[in-house]
């Protein structure tokens, strides 16, 4: 091995410090720093900014996803529009969030009209091409959850219900797409969400449309009363859609828990705990702030349902890590992650008094780059040329070693070899 002369190893240990006091300054960013905030505001299908402002008020966060729903075929109401509503998205956009519209046709199971072979037909392609022909119009980024929970049997559009046979969902969900991008539309971000399940389920494989065809995965999943954990209600599935597109963005399109003494614990769980540290492919949560199961149901999901719930959940929630709405401006499609703090420069006064963070949750997140492949490269780069370095030293101290060692040698032999002749001399 050559060795280094003291001046290059002087220059490599320099240039050893200064890359890494570069890679010190310079911020190492997670893989996510926020991951988008949402709600659906029940009980209608579509509620105003002021019931959505409400809510926000009560949680003492503002959403940056507004979820609400709308149905092909059912005329417009009091409760829905089937039409492409721009005075909504503005609204909506206005007020720094981003749209999500559950989009579905709504039926019966025994009308064959919105089966899903109606759909491949081309039955409602008229409908789609004006929808997205005005989406296009209107121009900005949202999401676009098609054909929700299709692995349930209370939906129209699942296999195996209302004359829908295996494989017409696929077929199904390209079709409308591919209408609505020959219309030009492409602001849309689609998301393909299943309902949770496990193993005994439909097969989601076989139902996943293709990367080409969707832009972000999601999943519903409630807490209806029990102790079950936010981890016990999503884990499978969750692991299950990572196995189907693992470079795809996921979502919670919907979460909510029903009222028990339990739901306080659950929120804490999901919000400090599961969602920052357990499920790190969640870039989005959408609370379900309704009724299930129409006006008059008991199922209640609210946030405010009892005191401590309540607390519970504006606690996790005013972490930074849920963003707000701060995407008034947002302008790529389709949506990317939102990993950059908000603009927001208004913050809620009870926040600005009280930031209870949990303890665990803000040292999990302010060491979380120690395990980004970044931060494992630089530290494996420097221990390697630091190495290198100490190496380089002593091989040129042994070096040294040696030379003076062969020098002192030479110089006994020299003084021997005069010692010898000189002597040899006197002596003749």
């Amino acid at each position: 091995m050559a060795v280094f002369s003291k001046r290059k190893t002087l220059t490599f240990s320099l240039i050893v410090f200064l890359v890494s006091t570069a890679f010190l300054i310079i911020p190492i960013k997670a893989e996510t720093t926020q991951i988008y905030f949402g709600a659906y505001v029940g009980p209608s299908h579509k509620d105003t900014l002021v019931q959505l402002q409400a809510f926000e008020t009560t949680a003492n966060k503002e959403v940056g996803i507004w979820h609400w729903i709308q149905y092909w075929n059912r005329p417009k109401d009091q409760e829905n529009s089937p039409y492409f509503e721009t005075a909504w998205m503005d609204e909506c956009r206005a007020h720094g969030s981003i749209p999500m519209i559950t989009w579905d046709p709504e039926g019966g199971w025994n009308d064959s009209y919105i089966n899903l072979n109606s759909i491949i037909q081309g039955n409602m392609d008229n409908y789609l091409r004006t929808w997205a022909q005005n989406a296009k119009a209107w121009g900005h980024p949202f999401f676009v959850r098609l054909f929700h929970e299709f692995n349930g049997e209370w939906t129209s559009w699942c296999e195996g219900v209302n004359g829908n046979t295996q494989g017409q969902f696929v077929q199904a969900w390209r079709h409308v797409v591919n209408v609505v991008r020959s219309a030009g539309e492409t602001d849309i971000t689609w998301v393909w969400s299943p309902n949770i399940q496990d193993e005994k389920g439909l097969n989601l494989t076989s139902l996943y449309p293709g990367d080409s065809y969707v832009d972000w995965t999601g999943m519903d999943g409630y807490n209806w009363g029990d102790t079950t954990s936010f981890s016990q209600v999503f884990s499978w599935t969750y692991n299950k859609i990572l196995s189907i597109a693992p470079t795809k963005p996921m979502m919670i399109a919907e979460v909510g828990c029903k009222e028990s003494n339990y739901k306080a614990t659950f929120f804490s769980d999901m919000l400090n705990t599961q969602l920052p540290n357990n499920f790190g492919k969640i870039k989005a949560i959408v609370y379900w702030e309704g009724q299930v199961g129409g006006r008059g149901s008991t199922n209640a999901l609210l946030i405010e349902s009892n005191a401590d719930a309540l607390s519970a959940f504006k606690q996790g929630i005013a972490s930074n890590y849920y963003s707000s709405n701060a995407f008034s401006s947002l302008s790529i499609s389709p949506i990317p992650v939102s990993d950059s703090e908000p603009t927001k420069t208004s913050v809620p006064t009870e926040i600005q008094a009280s930031p209870t963070l949990n303890p665990n949750q803000g040292n999990s997140q302010n060491l979380s780059f120690l395990l980004t492949p970044e931060f494992l490269v630089l530290a494996t780069l420097i221990v390697l040329v630091s190495a290198i370095a100490i190496v380089s030293i002593v091989l040129r101290r042994k070096s040294r070693f040696g030379q003076t060692r062969r020098k002192g040698r030479m110089l006994q032999a020299s003084s021997y070899a005069e010692r010898t002749l000189g002597g040899g001399s006197r002596a003749s």
